[in-house]
């Protein structure tokens, strides 16, 4: 599945969702169903910094695609990162870096279909940057 695909399921997936509690309850949902990491692996070197709640993200690589165990001590936090790392694990640096600027601008076009304040939107950007920096790296 494409990231294109995966970002409109979960578009398609909010419109069925009535009021923002529900759609809360679904990131918060998509958390406690996310593995997380061992406690060994929530190192400073894998935590994002700038972010209110701890968000680990720790990415590792098979043949040329990206993927993302992630973990947060928060409970929308991690539903967050559980849904990112849904998105776009198991596709290359490239596709990852070409899709970023489609899904955050569906973000902020959306930002009220999704009640994300800009604050959760800014915490997004800093947990892409750490990403980013990572992919931008193999790229080279």
């Amino acid at each position: 599945m494409t990231i294109k695909e995966k970002q409109q399921d979960i578009i398609n997936d909010f419109a069925f969702l009535d009021d923002w509690e529900q759609k809360y309850e679904y990131i918060i949902d998509l958390g406690k169903e996310l593995k997380g990491i061992s406690d060994d692996k929530k190192t400073e070197e894998n935590l994002i910094k700038g972010c209110q709640s701890q968000v680990w993200i720790i990415p590792h690589f098979e043949d040329n695609k990206v993927f993302f165990d992630v973990d947060s001590d928060g409970i929308l936090p991690k539903g967050i990162v559980a849904l990112l790392a849904g998105v776009f694990s198991g596709h290359t640096p490239q596709e990852i870096i070409d899709a970023w600027h489609n899904v955050c601008l569906c973000l902020m076009v959306q930002r009220d279909k999704f009640n994300m304040t800009r604050g959760r939107i800014d915490q997004i950007h800093i947990i892409w940057n750490e990403v980013n920096s990572h992919l931008y790296i193999v790229t080279l």
